[in-house]
């Protein structure tokens, strides 16, 4: 394992464990030695064995995809700020505070009127029970 560590200095444990394995037979998968890893006591996942595939050039690097600002449907939690031309920082700051307590705001009182929404119709499904 030091000549991993020494290959692989900011690769954990786990990610050392699979690189190891690998290292012994190519076409193993977790499976074949996560019980050998909790008998060592080393903690391995789906991403540890996915990097040591990576450090060996078995597989490429897998990119994430950046989140949608919004759902369909539904306008971002996040506003848009719009700061004017020309202001100070101060002022644009301030603008951009405001904003986004009104924002927050008004997503706090969606949640309150679905949470409303909620509770009356659970209330009217209990009613109807105990009537039966």
């Amino acid at each position: 394992m030091a000549t991993l560590r020494s290959r692989f200095p900011k690769a954990s444990d786990g990610i050392l464990f699979c690189v190891f394995k690998l290292q012994q037979n190519h076409e193993l998968t977790i499976r074949d030695f996560r019980d050998e890893a909790d008998l060592l006591g080393v903690k391995i996942g789906g991403r540890a064995f996915h990097s040591a595939k990576v450090l060996l050039g078995m597989e490429q690097p897998v990119t994430r995809k950046p989140r949608a600002t919004t759902t369909p449907g539904r306008e971002s939690a996040l506003p848009q700020l719009e700061i004017q031309e020309g202001a100070d920082m101060e002022s644009s700051l301030i603008q951009a505070v405001q904003q986004i307590q009104e924002s927050a705001t008004a997503e706090s009182q969606r949640l309150r009127d679905a949470m409303r929404k909620a509770v009356d119709v659970l209330q009217r499904a209990l009613d109807g029970r105990e009537a039966e």
